[in-house]
């Protein structure tokens, strides 16, 4: 799984980049995609990887409250910001013990690795990942690679949710 942190907020601009919050409107589509996942009654993944981006650890620990779930979880700096090659990078280090996978992070970088690897799914969601990967969404793929370090391409796109469509 792959999830874009929530909307930000960009009103101080003394702020660095790395350290803006959450805005009103990314606090509560957290909250309703943690809802989501619970309602839906999707698994917890086995590890979470999240940028350390303060706009994306507090889209996840939003998130995981209302999800109601636990999860072992690194903080990596190295996902801020990486480019779509940076994300496979960190998925390519992932120990092959790990059977699913969420990674909390940004665009463009999502959005580049997601589109790289999903390559099969709905005509409708592939449509709407392509489109854009907005703040809050959260694409659900079938890597079905044999180990984390062999995933390229070929995944199959089985859910592309974004906070608007959970209004």
């Amino acid at each position: 799984m792959l999830l874009r942190h929530a909307k930000s907020d960009w009103q101080d601009s003394r702020l660095d980049d790395h350290d803006r919050p959450l805005a009103t409107r990314g606090l509560l589509s957290a909250g309703q995609m943690g809802y989501y996942l619970r309602s839906n009654r999707i698994a917890a993944p086995d590890l979470i990887l999240c940028s350390t981006a303060r706009r994306a650890r507090d889209t996840l620990a939003i998130m995981l409250a209302a999800w109601g779930e636990r999860v072992r979880t690194r903080f990596l700096k190295s996902l801020y910001l990486c480019g779509g090659d940076g994300v496979m990078r960190r998925v390519h280090a992932v120990p092959d013990g790990v059977q699913s996978l969420l990674i909390v992070g940004h665009n463009p970088d999502l959005h580049e690795f997601a589109c790289g690897v999903a390559s099969t799914g709905t005509a409708a969601a592939l449509d709407a990942l392509r489109d854009n990967f907005a703040t809050g969404t959260l694409a659900r793929l079938d890597v079905g690679a044999a180990s984390w370090r062999d995933l390229q391409s070929g995944g199959a796109l089985l859910a592309f949710t974004r906070p608007r469509d959970l209004e």
